[in-house]
């Protein structure tokens, strides 16, 4: 017989480090994260009926929406913050100086409470930008992530004074996400 030239327990050991590397169903994870997606939507049409003979008198209107947000990229949202949101003449008028105020909520869904997550105000935030649109400010002292995941629908609402003819408009959303992606084999 031939002396060994290792301890058995050696072989072992590396025996079951080999066996520990080598990949077995369900055992080997690959996971990502990509940070900063810039992910732009703009919402379905908003229409308004015209004040007619009343255009220019005082009113509030409220619209509730979604924004269409691509339900693959939404399954892989590790954190979404909206960083810009805007509101745009789509027909009827070509600018929206006639707007006062805007508000956009988001409302309640899956447990969360329904909170403000932009607003405009003429007064304070001055007129139509030259393209007609009106740029809300961004509260960002919640975390946007369960809405954005829970698809919850938004609520717009404008006080203005009222243009004549029907009109509508569209958001547009801008959104910063990191999104993770895990593989197991």
């Amino acid at each position: 017989m031939r002396p060994r030239s290792r301890p058995l327990a050696a072989e072992h050991a590396a025996l079951l480090l080999l066996l520990a590397l080598v990949p077995a169903p369900g055992c080997v994870a690959v996971s990502a994260e990509i940070e900063q997606v810039r992910h732009s939507v703009q919402t379905q049409q908003l229409s308004f009926a015209g004040a007619g003979p009343l255009a220019g008198q005082a009113t509030n209107e409220t619209r509730v929406f979604d924004a269409t947000l691509d339900s693959q990229l939404m399954d892989y949202v590790v954190h979404a913050r909206l960083t810009e949101l805007r509101v745009v003449p789509a027909s009827g008028v070509s600018t929206l100086d006639f707007v006062r105020e805007v508000r956009i909520r988001l409302l309640s869904a899956g447990g969360a409470p329904e909170v403000l997550l932009a607003d405009y105000s003429r007064a304070g935030d001055g007129a139509a930008a030259t393209d007609g649109s009106l740029t809300l400010r961004v509260h960002d002292d919640f975390d946007h992530t369960r809405y954005v995941r829970a698809r919850v629908p938004f609520e717009l609402q404008l006080a203005m004074d009222a243009p004549g003819a029907p009109w509508s408009v569209a958001v547009d959303l801008g959104l910063d996400l990191e999104l993770g992606y895990e593989l197991r084999l």
